[in-house]
């Protein structure tokens, strides 16, 4: 295991930015009504703050044999977001996409079988984090982007470790928020059984608001008002797909030695699907790698502090770390 390089400076600078301690003085029952959702598949059951993609024009690059539903805002150096698991575009939050898109032309799109993406002639369980990761560098290629910046969530993590992993020559930077190095370990039990809740629908809403945010948060706030709006559907075919190919993983973490451009490891300390334990490893294996915590944050830290991962993510992406002389 290569010895982690600790980040003083960067500690300092984050602290200042992102330190997120929610208030302990909250009392009483959750501000989650949870008779709106026991028999509902809507997770959004509000309205949030207006993105700049909501005014973005939907394309479609036809790629291996697919067809790619992706949207495009801002303007700069490119930055890819992918996108997590059983989950659509529409779920990134809106103040989060708005900061990035006044630095970067970010693209957003959704994984194979999910929202406006066809899962294509591949049966679900033939489906791998490889056929995602091969996905998204088609998309790349076909947009004229020869590197860029990337961001994956959860899922989307994996699935940008295996991009950087393969081709390494399209990714300039990359932050993992809320990653995992593997699905099938005895550490990663939690995670496992909770994507088999959602592959064969057993995971109502409550349940799924429980694993996205922590008990403490949601006695004073109401997820319902944190959560974007959505517009695009799931199927069935494209979430078993995403389970099909989480199980089959074998991992990366023996691999992330091999990785060499910088990488922020983010994520909350009451992650319960993620744990910060997992980044932490993942930060030990891969030489100079940043970690940003965010303290009493979840699964879903970008809804509940948007501008705070913003600012971690563009302060990564800004910096100029290598001083070293010509």
């Amino acid at each position: 295991m290569r010895k982690k390089i600790e980040k003083i400076y960067l500690a300092a600078i984050i602290f200042a930015l992102v330190l997120v301690i929610f208030s302990a003085g909250c009392t009483g029952e959750t501000g989650f009504d949870n008779s709106l959702s026991e028999n509902s598949d809507n997770l959004t059951l509000s309205e949030k703050s207006y993105s700049v993609f909501d005014d973005a024009e939907l394309h479609y690059a036809n790629v291996n044999g697919i067809n790619i539903g992706y949207k495009q805002a801002g303007e700069g150096y490119p930055l890819v977001m992918v996108m997590g698991y059983a989950t659509t575009m529409d779920a990134w939050d809106p103040s989060l996409l708005n900061s990035l898109a006044e630095n970067y032309n970010v693209t957003i799109f959704d994984n194979r079988g999910t929202g406006y993406t066809d899962l294509g002639e591949i049966t679900a369980e033939n489906v791998t984090y490889e056929t995602y990761a091969n996905d998204t560098v088609a998309l790349m290629d076909a947009l004229g982007i020869k590197r860029s910046y990337l961001m994956g969530w959860s899922m989307g993590t994996a699935v940008s470790e295996e991009i950087i992993l393969k081709y390494p020559e399209k990714v300039e930077k990359a932050v993992l928020y809320a990653p995992y190095y593997n699905v099938s370990s005895s550490d990663e039990e939690y995670l496992r059984e909770y994507l088999r809740q959602v592959a064969y629908g057993e995971a109502n809403k409550s349940i799924v608001i429980e694993n996205m945010f922590p008990g403490d948060w949601l006695i004073c706030h109401n997820p319902d008002e944190y959560l974007p709006a959505s517009s695009e559907t799931l199927n069935e075919s494209g979430i078993m797909a995403a389970y099909y190919a989480s199980l089959n993983w074998n991992g990366s973490l023996e691999r992330l030695n091999q990785i060499e451009i910088p990488v922020l490891l983010t994520g909350g300390t009451e992650d319960v699907l993620t744990p910060p334990e997992f980044l932490r490893t993942m930060a030990g294996e891969i030489d100079g790698a940043w970690t940003a915590e965010f303290k009493g944050a979840g699964h879903g830290l970008m809804y509940q502090n948007p501008d705070g991962l913003a600012k971690t993510v563009n302060l990564f992406l800004d910096l100029d770390e290598d001083i070293r002389c010509c």
